[in-house]
């Protein structure tokens, strides 16, 4: 039997249902969005003989040539949009792939920022956000798209003030009021993507009436406290997982910015984010804090690593020290003090890789420049 591009669109099609119907089948929560609530039970057998056999007449493909507008008009009335088809050529590559920080992060995407607990996962957080608002380099990466923050604070609420205000007076390279806004809302509602981009649409609406710039980067701190797990062994579920970075990822797309979730690792460290590995999987970028700790809780060899992205070589280590920042008196008069995090020790690097050396930005061959 010949299959034309019709049929095999179509088949390709109910194949990709297939596979999100099955990812949607888990327990609803707070990152839970409610689109990923259990999907009614659908047929799983793969065409054999006949490939309309289990297809619905509506969805069957017409023979006179109408089938893509039907497709599309069904698309409109079900609130999806339509699947987008690109040939080779018609996208510039050099256009293609923009991004927040070179070669980091992109412009558009999701990601985690993991660690064991006491491991500045949050200040990290903090210095990445100053990165964007003040337009200085991360990591000695350029940032590229300058704009306003938006922090959504489950845990450590009262902490923010004062760290955001740390990192600001130790760079020394902004002056007055900050792009930045946090939140401190329980997410408990069902559709927890609609809940966040409700608010970071009047975010970043009051981002460019305030200071002219987009709304480039949301910080969501922790992933663990806004998941709403109710059940045991939800955290390990591979499905709840997909479901948590897929809230994260529709976010991103109808925000048009770059999410992080701080998130923790598991009690084996070498396995990474706790829980599944469906987050990971996942993530666009995953940056770790990692060090050595002690029973006392005290903390050596601190470092971030580039766990995973996808515009570099992963793994690449950027040590850093802890550092008291003074800051001013108390409501009583007594003196306050936070973190920063001291990058001194790391390697900059430029920020365009030199030509007709043989020798990419890395350093670790001249094919991944």
């Amino acid at each position: 039997m010949t299959i034309g591009p019709d049929e095999l669109n179509r088949i390709m099609e109910w194949a990709r249902r297939q596979h999100l119907a099955k990812q949607r089948s888990l327990p609803g929560g707070s990152l839970l969005d409610e689109e990923d609530e259990p999907a009614a039970e659908q047929n799983d057998a793969p065409f054999e003989d006949d490939p309309e056999a289990d297809v619905p007449a509506s969805e069957q493909p017409r023979s006179n040539g109408h089938h893509q507008q039907q497709s599309s008009a069904s698309d409109e009335q079900s609130g999806k949009e339509p699947t987008k088809i690109f040939w080779h050529g018609g996208v510039d590559y050099r256009e293609s792939r923009p991004q927040l920080v070179q070669d980091v992060i992109p412009e558009i995407g999701h990601g985690l920022i993991s660690g064991q607990w006491g491991l500045f996962k949050t200040f990290c957080a903090f210095d990445l956000a100053h990165s964007c608002m003040s337009g200085e380099p991360f990591l000695g990466y350029e940032v590229v798209r300058r704009g306003g923050v938006l922090f959504i604070a489950i845990e450590g609420t009262y902490e923010v003030p004062i760290r955001l205000q740390g990192v600001i007076e130790d760079r020394g390279k902004m002056t007055g009021p900050a792009p930045f806004a946090w939140i401190c809302p329980p997410l408990i509602a069902k559709n927890a993507a609609g809940e966040i981009c409700k608010i970071a649409e009047a975010i970043a609406k009051g981002l460019e009436q305030r200071f002219g710039v987009p709304l480039v980067l949301i910080i969501i701190d922790t992933v663990i406290a806004g998941s709403g797990y109710s059940k045991a062994g939800e955290e390990n579920d591979a499905a709840a997982g997909q479901a948590i970075m897929n809230t994260l990822r529709a976010v991103a797309q109808r925000m048009r910015c770059f999410v992080f979730g701080v998130d923790h690792f598991g009690k084996a460290i070498e396995t990474g984010t706790r829980g599944t590995s469906a987050k990971e999987g996942s993530a666009d970028v995953v940056l770790a804090m990692l060090g050595d700790k002690a029973v006392s809780g005290e903390v050596t060899n601190t470092r971030l690593s580039l766990r995973k992205r996808r515009g570099g070589p992963n793994g690449e280590e950027h040590p850093f020290r802890i550092r008291v920042k003074p800051m001013d008196v108390d409501a009583f008069g007594k003196p306050m003090s936070t973190l920063v995090l001291d990058w001194s020790a790391a390697k900059s690097r430029n920020l365009l890789p030199p030509r007709n050396t043989g020798q990419s930005r890395c350093g670790c061959c001249a094919g991944c420049s």
